[in-house]
């Protein structure tokens, strides 16, 4: 049985093949309204959630455990690993990094569902804005980058000097790079110049103001799987495309959508699906209106950058 850590699986899987991967899952025919939801169960210091999910060659279950004092302890609030099985004979094939295979897939899903209308409207690069200077926030920029090219980068936090890992990340890169503080002028005219918005936020109150964002914007939500959180208007959802990766879990868990249809924004009808996004290439995306994409993570995408992470260090070991 394998055991892949942190620095194995991402020096193996890339931001593009996992991205990659889950929408070849899609075209293959796996169907995201089947995977089993996410359940949790409390702890004397925090929470475990579980994830389990069947896809493709495999089985497997990701065990995160939750630990908000762990932030003024200098440790990780989540930790876990992912535990991979054959699919037909249910052996343990390896255990994997439950947080490197989280900011990994995280990013890469963001990239999965906007992967074809980003390329649409902006093959020639977008300027891009990131609420948030966490981790999350720096690796969408590396899985931005390998969708489309970025011409900026500014990163919405609430105070000063809050997003340097964003700014290391656009360094790295060399794209020119902009802090700008919540609600602030700088911040208000980076959304309205943006063709692509990620909102990577622990929020439970929208970030910006329906007005400001452009008509041809891409707009990824990714900050929570809470139905009494979000990070977006109502109004902006009620006048968007909005895509989710299952309806049935975005029914449980999509607070940014759950909360615009309460408010009669829109319908539920009205929701593209993962499936519905790639089966299409992105045609049922029409470029009159933002486009949406509203993500909580479900663990059949685990197990799919899971798959490759240990087809590819099983792959070396053959070698």
């Amino acid at each position: 049985m394998l055991n892949i850590d942190a620095e194995t699986l991402l020096s193996t899987v890339s931001s593009a093949q996992a991205r990659d991967g889950m929408r070849e899952a899609l075209r293959g025919g796996y169907d995201p309204e089947t995977c089993l939801p996410r359940t949790s169960a409390d702890l004397p210091n925090g929470q475990f959630l579980f994830m389990p999910s069947a896809v493709g060659d495999f089985v497997g279950i990701k065990v995160l455990t939750v630990t908000p004092e762990n932030a003024d302890r200098g440790l990780a609030t989540i930790q876990g690993s992912v535990l991979l099985f054959d699919g037909q004979t249910q052996t343990p094939l390896a255990t994997v990094d439950g947080a490197a295979i989280t900011e990994l897939r995280t990013p890469a899903l963001s990239m999965a569902g906007v992967k074809d209308v980003l390329q649409r409207r902006f093959a020639e690069g977008a300027a891009m804005v990131i609420f948030g200077g966490g981790a999350q926030a720096a690796a969408h920029i590396e899985a931005a980058l390998a969708t489309v090219p970025l011409t900026s980068i500014t990163a919405v936090v609430r105070g000063e000097g809050k997003a340097q890992r964003v700014a290391e990340k656009a360094a790295e890169f060399g794209i020119d790079f902009t802090e700008a503080t919540s609600n602030s002028p700088e911040a208000v005219a980076a959304v309205q110049r943006a063709g692509f918005i990620v909102t990577a936020t622990g929020a439970s109150e929208p970030l910006l103001e329906d007005v400001h964002v452009r008509d041809d914007a891409v707009v990824v939500a990714m900050g929570s799987h809470l139905l009494d959180a979000r990070e977006l208007p109502g109004e902006l959802l009620g006048r968007s495309t909005v895509g989710v990766e299952a309806l049935d879990n975005g029914r449980r868990e999509a607070g940014d959508v759950h909360q615009a249809v309460e408010e009669g924004h829109l319908t539920w009808d009205e929701v593209l699906s993962f499936s519905d996004i790639v089966n299409s290439a992105g045609a049922r995306i029409p470029d009159d209106r933002p486009f949406v994409w509203k993500t909580v993570g479900q663990g059949w995408e685990d197990i799919v950058v899971a798959g490759l992470a240990y087809r590819g260090v099983r792959g070396e070991a053959d070698k």
